[in-house]
């Protein structure tokens, strides 16, 4: 006796047809009837086919490939998966290996080759109804796992685990409801003098030494008893975070006159400078404060952060233990932005941008296998510029999407020359920016791209952060299917940094998750890291996602990747980012990552 869906689930299945052949079409209604299953209905679109199946909810569709319109069967399918979770099995007549390769990024539930006979339909739909039923059990299993993980997640990512003060991105959202909240308020619109809202980065002058000399356990005692303090001398006045390893972020409530800041400030450096007592030893230290004021200095909490800081370290290179607002004459680098700015306009048509390739390896061989493209700029005057300063200003500008485009074009022509070369094939990692993935036919730059180089997609990875992921999910979900339908893979840059939850990313198509620098930085002596990082891989294997940490710089942070079961690792370690004669010759000679452990498979 064959094993089957047993009755009464046949005759209450309901199945899409999608196919533009109508005499086909109505065929396959006939055979399902009589094969007790309902033929929901009958479209010839892949944009009906999406419309459809979100109306009637069928239990399977049956998706030709070759369909007219926007959306070719398998760019429908991919939406249907992704945002539906329906089975959909494929019908063809013939279909190259490129776009076979699409189709089985929908991770579909069968093909069926036309012409077919009814017993091929029905057993292609029960083994494709009983598979969902599996899979769909499975999905509650990870879905609970995935409530767990992310309880766990949040609470290392939202919390230092030393001094147990929230994170900055916890200071963000409470900064904002401060925000809210006073522009509620009648004074606020009456008010001649608007309220401000001092934001301070208080950074410890010279901690460095004192972790040097007296070791870990000495300067993880001194910065909770420094956490106290601060925490006492705010009182109810202010939230703190710690935002570094000797830096702290304070938002005082709204105040009328600065003067009410440097109060505050003040009290916060002589309690500070008092001896600590750490271990029967006498320490001193000392600060130094950066204020920015919301209403005067920026608008949004990062702003306002990164300009506090800046006045900070300022104010150490000054000797230190002493306080300094933001001012306005600290922007004299305005000019020179306008410089950079006007000079980029021109840097692509005079062929001053270029890309250098960083290599990922792999940690159960040891090999080469995939590389990140880096965007680069030699400026004719000033050199080589950090991306760090020209890409804000080309996002600023408007200039990342025509530069972000050349990126993409120019990597995969690389590809496709070394590919001609005999260079030994491997995959490059593109970042994308939000301005770029918001485009909307990007996808279909992306086919053209790839159809003029003469690339095969499955050796292109797409990079995007969880700040471009979360805008608006629903749109995000269809726009990754789409680009996942042309058989790329995509990557989650940068994860943990951001605030998309777990339960979107079990949504999202990914393949990569690439674990952020700020992570993997010590991590085999700072436990906060190695707590997060370990989660962050445990989770991502539990999804079928391959984990790549970026930044690795030690041999100790290599072993403890190692021991966690990372998969890749890209790091000055291993090799810093090459120009592609130097990449080249890299992957030719074969170079493999040394002081690997062995592994058991």
């Amino acid at each position: 006796m064959t094993n089957s869906v047993p009755e009464i689930v046949r005759l209450q299945a309901k199945v899409l047809i999608v196919e533009d052949e109508l005499v086909v079409a109505e065929n396959i209604a006939r055979n399902l009837s009589k094969q007790g299953y309902i033929a929901v209905d009958i479209v010839d679109t892949g944009e009906d086919a999406v419309l459809q199946a979100k109306n009637t909810c069928p239990d399977i569709v049956l998706m030709d490939i070759m369909l007219q319109g926007e959306l070719d069967g398998i760019d429908a399918a991919g939406i249907i998966r992704q945002e539906l979770n329906l089975p959909v099995v494929y019908m063809t007549a013939y279909a190259d290996d490129t776009t076979l390769e699409r189709a089985k990024q929908t991770e579909p539930y069968g093909y069926l080759v036309k012409p077919f006979k009814p017993y091929d339909l029905r057993t292609t739909i029960e083994i494709a109804l009983q598979k969902h039923r599996t899979d769909s059990a499975m999905q509650a299993e990870y879905l609970a796992q995935l409530a767990q993980a992310e309880t766990k997640l949040t609470q290392l990512t939202h919390r230092d685990l030393l001094t147990q003060l929230p994170t900055w991105s916890v200071l963000q959202a409470a900064f904002e409801q401060r925000v809210e909240q006073m522009h509620g308020a009648v004074t606020f619109a009456e008010s001649k003098n608007p309220p401000l809202i001092p934001v301070f980065c208080v950074g410890l002058d010279r901690f460095h030494r004192i972790s040097n000399h007296w070791g870990y356990k000495v300067s993880d005692d001194l910065l909770q008893a420094i956490t106290d303090r601060i925490t006492a001398c705010m009182g109810e006045s202010g939230k703190l975070a710690r935002t570094d390893m000797s830096e702290f972020a304070l938002i005082m409530e709204s105040v009328e006159h600065k003067s009410q800041a440097e109060i505050m400030a003040q009290a916060l450096l002589k309690s500070i400078a008092a001896p600590f007592w750490v271990n029967d030893q006498e320490i001193f230290i000392t600060a130094s404060i950066g204020i920015a004021l919301y209403g005067r200095d920026a608008e949004q909490a990062d702003a306002l952060l990164r300009r506090s800081r800046r006045i900070m370290h300022h104010t150490q290179q000054q000797g230190g233990n002493s306080y300094r607002f933001f001012s306005r004459l600290l922007r004299s680098d305005t000019i020179d932005r306008l410089v950079l700015e006007s000079d980029l306009h021109h840097a692509l048509e005079r062929q001053e941008l270029l890309l250098h390739y960083q290599p990922k390896v792999n940690l159960r061989n040891g090999k080469v296998t995939g590389a990140e493209a880096l965007l680069r700029w030699q400026h004719p005057k000033q050199g080589m510029v950090s991306p760090a300063v020209f890409i804000p200003i080309a996002e600023e500008s408007g200039l990342i999407e025509p530069i972000g485009e050349w990126v993409i074009q120019t990597a995969c022509q690389q590809l496709r020359d070394w590919q001609l070369e005999r260079v030994p094939p491997i995959k490059i990692a593109v970042n994308l920016s939000s301005c770029q993935f918001s485009q909307p036919q990007f996808h279909q730059r992306i086919r053209q791209i790839l159809q003029q180089t003469q690339v095969n997609p499955i050796w292109l990875e797409l990079e995007l952060t969880e700040s471009t992921l979360i805008q608006n999910v629903e749109l995000t979900m269809h726009r990754l299917q789409m680009l996942k339908a042309l058989g790329l893979q995509i990557a989650i840059d940068d994860f943990g940094t951001g605030y998309s939850s777990l339960s979107n990313l079990y949504r999202f198509p990914f393949d990569i998750l690439k674990l952020d620098r700020s992570f993997v930085q010590d991590i085999h002596a700072n436990p906060k890291n190695a707590a997060i990082a370990t989660a962050i891989i445990t989770m991502a294997h539990q999804l079928n996602l391959k984990v790549v940490a970026e930044g690795v710089e030690t041999i100790n942070e290599l072993a403890f990747l190692f021991e966690k079961q990372c998969d890749e690792i890209q790091g000055f370690l291993f090799s810093k980012p090459l120009p592609p004669l130097e990449f080249a010759a890299l992957l030719r000679s074969g170079k493999r990552m040394k002081s690997l452990p062995t592994r058991e498979s």
